[in-house]
C-alpha cells in the first residue's frame, strides 16, 4: 500500500504484487523489475521505465500509469476517469479500455491488441499520435488517430466508431514498419507468460 507522498521503487530482479497506489503515491518500476495486479487509485502514479514490465495493473479514475521508452504493460485495465500514456518507444501490450478510461499513445510509442468498450455512462477512447496495432472497437468505444499516427489491422464493431485526422496515408504505413518489426520483437520476448 502507498499512501500519499510515499514511493516504491521495483528494482532489477525484484517483482511486487497487489500494490494500491493512493493518491499521492508513486510505483516506480525500473529495469528488471516487474509488478502484478497493481491498482492505482485517484492521484496514484504508476511508471514503467525501459526494461521493466507492468502486468494486470488497474487504473481507476484519476490514476496514471506512465510507460516511458522501453518499458512494457501488458493486460491494464483502464477504467473510468483512468488513463495510460504511452510514451516513445513504449508498448502497451492488451489493454482493456473500459467506459470513460483513456489511453492515449503519443509519437513513435505503441498499443498491440487494445479492446475499447464503453457505456451509457461514457466512451472508452484511445488517442493514438503513435502506432496502434490490431485495436478492437466495441459498442461506445472510439480510436481517434491524430496527425502523425498510425493505425493497422483495426476491428471496428457495432456501435464502435474510428476518426482519422487527418486520413492515414501509405507513406505513413510505409515509415512504421521498422518500428513495428522492433516492437513485436520486444514484445515477444518480454511478453508475461
Amino acid at each position: 500500500m502507498l499512501l500519499s507522498g510515499g514511493t516504491q521503487s521495483v528494482s532489477s530482479g525484484a517483482a511486487a504484487s497487489a500494490t494500491t497506489i493512493f493518491s499521492g503515491g508513486i510505483q516506480e518500476i525500473a529495469s528488471g523489475g516487474r509488478t502484478v495486479s497493481a491498482t492505482v487509485l485517484n492521484g496514484g502514479t504508476q511508471s514503467v521505465s525501459a526494461g521493466a514490465v507492468a502486468s494486470g495493473t488497474t487504473i481507476d479514475s484519476g490514476g496514471e500509469q506512465d510507460v516511458y521508452s522501453g518499458g512494457r504493460t501488458s493486460k491494464t485495465t483502464i477504467q473510468f476517469g483512468g488513463n495510460e500514456l504511452v510514451h516513445a518507444a513504449g508498448v502497451a501490450i492488451a489493454t482493456a479500455v473500459q467506459s470513460g478510461g483513456v489511453l492515449n499513445v503519443s509519437a513513435a510509442g505503441t498499443a498491440i491488441g487494445t479492446t475499447l468498450v464503453g457505456d451509457i455512462a461514457g466512451l472508452a477512447a484511445e488517442e493514438v499520435h503513435g502506432i496502434a496495432v490490431s485495436a478492437t472497437i466495441g459498442k461506445l468505444g472510439t480510436q481517434d488517430v491524430l496527425s502523425g499516427g498510425t493505425a493497422l489491422s483495426t476491428a471496428v464493431k457495432s456501435g464502435g466508431d474510428r476518426e482519422l485526422t487527418p486520413p492515414g496515408s501509405r507513406s505513413a504505413r510505409r515509415s512504421a514498419a521498422p518500428a513495428l518489426r522492433t516492437c513485436f520483437r520486444a514484445a515477444r520476448r518480454a511478453a508475461p507468460t
